[in-house]
């Protein structure tokens, strides 16, 4: 800022025509909104080097709008996109897309025109403010600065006339020579310096190139031995079609390349893995079902008989804790004081009235301990008929849920034995097959953004993230795609094989280029033959084997197979989703599982019958996250002999564990003998039986002590009534003689 401040004041101040101050800030703002290194950029400098205008200023308004253009680029990309995407202008930008060069001048890109036209519109606009002020400052502000005696040093120079600048021709004439003198001179060094250095970058390895032989006219490059880490190109060979590069169309009639490293296929493939994961990759460590014992199964399973053992346990402790307090002697004493009473009442003589009713008040007290007592022992009776029959129900429960434990075993025993016990391919090659389908994916990821992109739906996302802008397509007359690769001869020599690799016709759109693309790999050594082949217009479709693969040993966390033989085939499509199979056979092995326990030993036994087994791969769906299926008959071999054996083991075991809960339960059960409850009830009736005998013998002897009472009370009434009688028949008789007497002597 301050830079430009004093480059801007030092100009105002000279004699520099006005229009050209403008017109340097202008330009800078221009030259500062657009991306640095643009064909548009390019003009710019030649105009400023060629006509009469201020470089200082210049230079310090590109560096000023530089520092403001990354802020705006976000703006710039929107207002390029917006402009580049409006209909009426189409045909325009369509016209000038199929012009030759004009592509190289990023004329479609979103950033470029955007930062282009904001840089135009606010340029004419400050160039007619600037010319104003610089009018406005000459006329009134500088006659007043000039008289000041040390502010003398600002008056202007005589003004150098004409709007061309004659050294800057000469610097552009030199500039150019030397550059077309540079390229004929120097060309092969520089297209090996900005080889070596492109290629380190993207292949983040370090590239070394001892010679490199250009043709310009021919459009052609080659290489002699091209160091790559361990890889060694002793000549690659690269042939460009001119033709379609004035249209920014890459048609490579021919690439030949001849490398050879020391290393193997799988060394540079697992090298290349550790540096970009940086991790190894590990397998599971297969879990083989252990043999089931029936301690282990009854340990582990919740059974219900036993939760019904607990229930009955706690019932019949309660019962217990009852039945103790429940003390039939003290009902015999309280029986016993009760018969003496009765039997002290059967003595008491009732010699009134008076002596009858209380004779009758102590039976009723007696009746009230019989029915205190009663009571008492009718509550307990009741009770402990509650009790046994909570108790009959606990033990109802634990046979139930003996028989329900039972089922339960017999099913879990039955999931057990339906059970696969080992799945090689799920466990061991399902992830391996993985790895190398990741792998591949991986480089499908990489190679995709060379692929052409068909879903546009999100540009305007893409514009705003992107800070380099999106380029956008116009209709192309040239019918001819972007990217060709017409013919490709690659060889490549490991430690132990030769790759020849053809590639026809590989291109950005094969549709519009209308010829098969194809591909052809051969991979031959004394271990394997190797041969893919794939083609694709519409789709892809490809095929290929790999034949006699001899290994030493392949090797699966604890699992090792020994000296396989391998043979496989597969082949599949791609169009929009992924269909790839896959058969692969495994001969003349020796299979081992390195784990030391039962089961491991039962399968050992089965894994040294087996010489030869054959794998399915499938390879379904989206091409991101592919669905992996891995089938072996391995398994069925495994599986099925291990099943024959757990089948007769878990019989065993099954038997065994019945067998174990069941002496449990019924040892358990015979702790419970619900018989001395009978008998206390049965000696506590007796008791009340004894109790409502001795309350009738009561009452009988009240009756029998009133009837006595009543009996002697007639006797005497009897005897007085008699004595009565005689009286009056005494007196009756005085009374007649006492009449006839009288009678008598009257007569």
């Amino acid at each position: 800022m301050l830079d430009f401040l004093t480059s801007f004041f030092k100009e105002l101040n000279s004699a520099s025509n006005k229009k050209m101050i403008s017109l340097a800030i202008v330009l800078g703002l221009i030259s500062g909104f657009l991306p640095a290194f643009t064909f548009l950029n390019y003009i710019i400098f030649f105009l400023v080097f060629v006509l009469r205008i201020p470089l200082g200023l210049y230079f310090a308004s590109f560096t000023l709008f530089k520092l403001f253009s990354y802020l705006l680029d976000p703006l710039f990309n929107k207002i390029g996109y917006l402009v580049l995407t409006f209909k009426s202008l189409e045909p325009l930008f369509t016209y000038l897309y199929n012009l030759p060069f004009l592509r190289w001048s990023g004329f479609n890109n979103t950033l470029v025109i955007g930062s282009l036209i904001v840089g135009i519109i606010i340029g004419i606009v400050l160039y007619f403010i600037l010319e104003h002020f610089i009018d406005t400052y000459r006329q009134k502000v500088f006659p007043k600065l000039k008289k000041i005696k040390f502010l003398r040093w600002i008056v202007p120079e005589e003004e150098k006339k004409g709007i061309f600048r004659l050294s800057g021709i000469v610097v552009i004439f030199v500039l150019i020579s030397a550059f077309s003198l540079t390229v004929i001179l120097f060309l092969d060094p520089f297209v090996k310096f900005i080889l070596q250095n492109a290629l380190s970058k993207t292949l983040h390895k370090k590239v070394y190139i001892k010679e490199v032989n250009t043709k310009l006219f021919d459009s052609s490059v080659e290489i002699k031995e091209m160091h790559i880490d361990s890889f060694l190109v002793n000549r690659a060979y690269l042939k460009l079609n001119p033709y379609y590069l004035l249209w920014k169309k890459f048609d490579i009639e021919k690439l030949i390349i001849d490398s050879k490293t020391n290393e193997s296929i799988l060394d540079i493939i697992n090298a290349s893995e550790k540096k970009s994961e940086n991790k190894t990759f590990k397998l599971p460590s297969i879990k083989l079902p252990k043999l089931v014992k029936a301690e282990d199964i009854l340990r582990k399973k919740r059974l219900k008989s036993e939760i019904a053992i607990k229930k009955l346990q706690k019932d019949y402790k309660e019962f217990e804790s009852f039945y103790k307090s429940i003390d039939v002697n003290a009902y015999k004493k309280e029986v016993l004081k009760i018969k003496k009473e009765i039997e002290d009442l059967q003595h008491t003589k009732i010699n009134s009235l008076k002596d009858l009713e209380d004779l009758k008040l102590k039976v009723e007290n007696i009746k009230k301990e019989i029915k205190k007592i009663k009571s008492s022992s009718d509550n307990d009776i009741k009770k402990l008929l509650s009790y046994k029959k909570l108790l009959l129900n606990d033990i109802k429960n634990v046979k139930t849920a003996l028989n329900e434990d039972k089922k339960d075993i017999y099913l879990q025993f039955e999931m057990i034995k339906n059970r696969e016990f080992i799945k090689f391919s799920e466990i061991y090659l399902k992830p391996e097959v993985s790895k190398y389908v990741k792998l591949a994916l991986n480089l499908y990821e990489k190679i995709k953004p060379y692929l052409p992109q068909k879903n546009e739906e999100k540009e305007i996302e893409k514009i705003e993230k992107s800070r380099k802008g999106i380029y956008i397509k116009f209709e192309d007359k040239i019918h001819y795609p972007d990217f060709v690769l017409e013919l490709s001869d690659i060889k490549l020599k490991t430690s132990i094989a030769v790759y020849k690799m053809i590639l026809k016709n590989i291109s950005d759109n094969q549709i519009l280029l209308n010829r098969y693309a194809f591909f052809k790999l051969k991979g031959v050594s004394e271990f394997y033959n190797l041969f893919l082949e794939a083609k694709y217009l519409t789709f892809c479709e490809f095929k290929g084997y790999a034949k006699n693969i001899r290994l030493k040993k392949i090797k699966f966390d604890k699992l090792e197979i020994l000296h396989p033989l391998i043979n496989s085939e597969f082949k599949g499509v791609y169009n929009k989703e992924l269909n790839l199979f896959s058969r692969v056979w495994f001969n003349n092995v020796k299979i081992t599982l390195n784990q030391n326990d039962d089961v491991s030993r039962i399968i050992n036994k089965i894994l040294n019958k087996v010489t030869k087994f054959k794998v399915d791969i499938k390879v379904l769906g989206d091409i991101k996250k592919p669905k992996v299926e891995v089938n072996s008959d391995l398994d069925k071999i495994i599986s099925a002999e291990l099943n024959k054996f757990y089948k007769q083991e878990l019989l065993k075991q099954r038997e065994r564990a019945v067998s174990i809960l069941n002496k449990r339960i019924n040892k358990e059960l015979q702790k419970y003998n619900l018989n001395n409850i009978d008998k206390k009830i049965n000696s506590l009736k007796d008791l009340n039986t004894f109790l409502k005998s001795l309350e009738n013998r009561a009452v009988e002897t009240v009756k029998q002590k009133a009837q006595e009472r009543v009996k002697k009370v007639k006797d005497k009434l009897k005897h007085q009534q008699k004595k009565v009688e005689d009286k009056l028949k005494k007196q009756q008789k005085r009374l007649q003689q006492k009449m006839l007497d009288k009678l008598k002597s009257i007569f």
